[in-house]
């Protein structure tokens, strides 16, 4: 979590006080569902704890549905793939374009930057940093009070009569939930499962190749490198490398076996 100043402090106040202008929170509308032996039923659980997942959240809580669960493997504040696998070094969208804000005037990024640099540091702008939009989405988070349980993975689905089982793990220890909805927040990381080709994966030394996922690196040397794949990841990866002189034009291999749906394939030394 990064020190809240006061600035910050006053644009969560703002917040609160345009919250309240709808009159936010009132009165909870959905009922209450006990499962047989008496415990209780999340209504919504979020697995994800991205800028997808708070979004969500938000919305749910501004519809006023309450027993909203929001779940995430990582740690607090290492959600999602901005400072943790991301490599680009700026998001792609367009600063001025809204998101997990919902129309809220002081919840958007450009309220929060300006709060701490100003309005002419936001004019000179070009493109968000990344570790400025998880900044962002750990501040978004605390200001609304979403709930998230960090450091949570979900195992399997069962469904049980009306409800869905959840099977849960968090620190080694199982567990179940019961919920009546279920949100499946996981972004680029539902997509599909990250694979590497066979002639990569079976024929090089593992210490010449890297997936973009992974945070591990090969060392540099004396080699050129060759990008496999050009999905998101990688396009950022290729242009940090090129814009270091460490890449070489990227190299497109057909075929359904090479190109997996949940990114780019990685690195070659």
């Amino acid at each position: 979590m990064q020190p809240v100043n006061a600035a910050l402090q006053g644009l969560s106040c703002r917040v609160h006080d345009e919250l309240s202008l709808f009159e936010y929170p009132t009165k909870d509308w959905v009922t209450p569902v006990r499962n047989p032996g008496g415990g209780s039923v999340a209504n919504v659980v979020i697995v994800g704890a991205g800028q997808s997942g708070l979004g969500i959240a938000f919305g749910l809580k501004r519809e006023r549905i309450s027993g909203v669960v929001v779940l995430d493997a990582r740690p607090s504040g290492l959600e999602g793939p901005w400072i943790t696998y991301a490599r680009m070094l700026t998001l792609r969208t367009l600063k001025f374009l809204t998101g997990p804000d919902l129309g809220l005037p002081g919840l958007t990024f450009r309220a929060w930057h300006e709060a701490q640099y100003g309005k002419r540091s936001w004019q000179d702008l070009v493109r968000i940093p990344r570790d400025e939009w998880m900044r962002y989405l750990v501040w978004f988070r605390d200001t609304l009070g979403i709930p998230v349980r960090n450091g949570v993975t979900l195992e399997r689905i069962e469904p049980r009569d009306q409800l869905l089982a959840l099977h849960l793990r968090g620190e080694g220890v199982a567990e179940t939930m019961l919920t009546r909805k279920l949100v499946l927040a996981t972004g680029i990381e539902g997509g599909g499962q990250r694979r590497i080709p066979m002639f990569v994966r079976d024929k090089l030394p593992r210490a010449t190749w890297a997936h973009t996922r992974r945070a591990d690196r090969p060392a540099r040397g004396g080699h050129g490198r060759r990008l496999l794949g050009l999905r998101q990841r990688g396009d950022g990866t290729g242009k940090r490398r090129r814009a270091g002189g460490h890449l070489h034009p990227p190299v497109r291999v057909a075929g359904s076996e090479f190109v997996p749906r949940a990114g780019v394939l990685g690195l070659l030394a």
